[in-house]
Parts: C-alpha cells; sequence; structure tokens
C-alpha cells in the first residue's frame, strides 16, 4: 500500500474511531503515528504510557496530606481538593521533572512533535501532543484531566468546573493564572482577545484529532514537503468532507506537486462547500487558471 493510500485509510479509520461512544486519544494519535511509521508497535507504545502513569500512581501514593486544598477556596471537599492537589504534584513531578519532557522551542515545526511515538522516544513535542500525551497518562492514573483548545496554545486543566488548575505541558506544566493566559493570547495574537473563562472549555477528541492533523499539515508546508502535506489533507478531507478549506488546501499543495488535475477537482469542490465570500471566489480564480493551463497543454 503507498504511503498517500495509507493515509487515505487513515482518515476513514478515525472517523470510524471518533464515531465509538468512548474514545482514547491513544488510540487516535497511534493510527496517525501507524500511517507515517508503518512498522509501529502500537502495545509497545501503549505500554510506555501505562509505565509512566503506574510511576505517577506510585508517586501520589507517596506523598504525604498536606491540606493544600485551602489554596481552592471554592473546593466543597477539603479531602477532594487536597487528592487533586497531590495528584498535579505526582504527574508533574514524574513527566516534567524525572522524564524531561518539555516544548521543542528549538525546532517547533519539526514533523516529530506531532507524531506520539516520537514525542515519547525524544521527550519534546508540540502543545497539543505533549497535553494529549498528559491526558492519557492521567486517564491510567486516575487522575480526571481535560485538554483545552485555547487559541493559539493547547492546554490541559483539572476536570473539575470549580476552580480548575491550568496546566501548560509546553512549559513543563507550569500552572498558569489568567494573567498568564492573557499574555499567551497577546503573544500568540497581533489583535489579543481578552481572556474569558469560555475559553478553557474541554476540547472534544474531534477536535483534537483535526488540530493535530493541521497542525503536521502545517509543519510539512513549512518544510516544502508537499507530497507529505497531501497525505496529511487525505485523512482531513476524509474527516471534514464538507470544508471548504481543506479541499482549497488540498488543491493549492496539487499545484506544488504538478498536479494540475487534482487540484481542479479539489477547487470544484471547494466551490460546492464554500458560502459566497472570499474563498469561494478565489477557488474560483484558480479553476480558471487551472483550466487555462490545461488547454494550453493540450
Amino acid at each position: 500500500m503507498s504511503n498517500e493510500a495509507s493515509w487515505t485509510q487513515l482518515g476513514a479509520a478515525l472517523t470510524a474511531t471518533l464515531h465509538k461512544p468512548r474514545v482514547h486519544l491513544s488510540d487516535l494519535l497511534l493510527q496517525i503515528a501507524s500511517a507515517e511509521y508503518p512498522s509501529l508497535d502500537p502495545l509497545h507504545v501503549d505500554a510506555q504510557i501505562e509505565r509512566l502513569a503506574l510511576r505517577v500512581r506510585s508517586a501520589c501514593d507517596a506523598l504525604p496530606p498536606g491540606g493544600s486544598h485551602a489554596d481552592h477556596p471554592g473546593d466543597s471537599d477539603p479531602e477532594a481538593g487536597d487528592l487533586r492537589d497531590r495528584q498535579l504534584a505526582a504527574i508533574r513531578h514524574v513527566v516534567f521533572t524525572q522524564d524531561g519532557f518539555r516544548g521543542d522551542t528549538e525546532d517547533y515545526y519539526n514533523p516529530e512533535n506531532s507524531y506520539l511515538n516520537r514525542v515519547l522516544q525524544r521527550r519534546v513535542g508540540v502543545p497539543i501532543l505533549l497535553s494529549c500525551l498528559l491526558l492519557e497518562i492521567g486517564r491510567r492514573a486516575g487522575i480526571p484531566l481535560a485538554g483545552v483548545a485555547f487559541p493559539g496554545h493547547f492546554l490541559v486543566r483539572t476536570a473539575s468546573n470549580v476552580s480548575p488548575t491550568i496546566l501548560d505541558p509546553f512549559d513543563r506544566g507550569r500552572i498558569l493564572t489568567p494573567t498568564d493566559l492573557q499574555a499567551l493570547l497577546d503573544r500568540n495574537h497581533a489583535r489579543a482577545p481578552r481572556f474569558h473563562p469560555t475559553m478553557l472549555a474541554t476540547a472534544s477528541a474531534h477536535t483534537i484529532v483535526v488540530r493535530v492533523l493541521r497542525n503536521l499539515k502545517g509543519a510539512y508546508i513549512r518544510r516544502s514537503d508537499f507530497a507529505s502535506a497531501r497525505n496529511v489533507t487525505e485523512a482531513l478531507v476524509a474527516i471534514h468532507t464538507d470544508d471548504p478549506n481543506e479541499w482549497w488546501d488540498r488543491g493549492r499543495i496539487h499545484l506544488q506537486l504538478h498536479q494540475p488535475l487534482r487540484a481542479l477537482e479539489d477547487f470544484r469542490r471547494c466551490i460546492a462547500t464554500a458560502p459566497p465570500g472570499p474563498l469561494r471566489k478565489e477557488a474560483e480564480a484558480a479553476l480558471q487558471s487551472v483550466r487555462e493551463v490545461l488547454v494550453r497543454r493540450n
């Protein structure tokens, strides 16, 4: 099976998995990694995460009750607050202090930062992959955490909606205050919105998978690796068949690969799914341009 075909099959597999009643992020991320690394042993990667979870549980059990729940006055159950703090202390200590997982600040757009197996091997990654790793370790260690699709920078928070603690896995699990969250917005947006608690809503598995794939697509495009970028779009268009932006991106990638007939079909699909506006006009112009090129060739 060709690599492109593997990614096309991946899109169908991810769509099927996302429709299951219970979805584990590790299953989804291992499906993505297997498309790029066909010899990958998912059981080996799963065992690595399980060992991390076991160490976190042991570290948590070793911590004495402390009364640190006083930092969370909104907690109605002081014992639950204390357990939560010990759990967070344990997972941060094991993952970030002992094992040294961190954000890749030297080569941020390296595609390896978006594959779970490579993140585990290299211990560096982008925010969303490090967050997913933390979520999976937390799930297996009995620590209720949730992913946060914060604008421009994926985060993790405690699952409770009462005084949630926000962690930045890219910054070695640093706990963020509302001031820190506003600083993140200011850093990632030219016209940053004001921070609002609604920005901390739990991200669905669907949202996470699409964001991982779009990060990958962007990483490959930055490297002018258009064949790999095209492969990723195969999965994206399978998941989002009605998203005109994905058809538009794939059309432009096909042009970079000197495949005008494929680009022609992508621009047609973009026009068919896009509402009236700038994107549809751009796609119509691109479609006409490709047609003219094909006429001249003939």
